[in-house]
């Protein structure tokens, strides 16, 4: 059981990392693509400017990978982990017992 969990935790941070390294950083390159299609001769009003603002962030928030996903996969990994510690040690004291 402590093997499949330390399985867990390596394939959940490859995947992790897999994910980090092969993402475009969307907080850099959206702002710079709604920018373009902006007017800049035009005034614009607050809930216009709030409005084009909630559109970035939308499109930043819809372009970032889910990251919960291998970050639960290396909970569970690390849980099996400790249970499979535990019931080591639990073992380890019943056998000291009865000795």
């Amino acid at each position: 059981m402590k093997e499949i969990g330390l399985i867990l935790v390596g394939v959940g941070y490859l995947w992790f990392w897999g994910l980090a390294m092969n993402h475009d950083p969307p907080a850099k390159i959206v702002p710079i693509q709604h920018a373009a299609t902006l007017d800049r001769t035009t005034t614009y009003t607050a809930e216009e400017v709030g409005k084009h603002l909630s559109q970035v962030g939308m499109t930043i928030h819809e372009q970032s990978p889910l990251h919960i996903l291998p970050a639960t996969v290396m909970l569970a990994g690390t849980i099996l982990i400790l249970i499979s510690s535990q019931s080591q040690w639990t073992r380890r004291d019943s056998n000291n017992e009865c000795a």
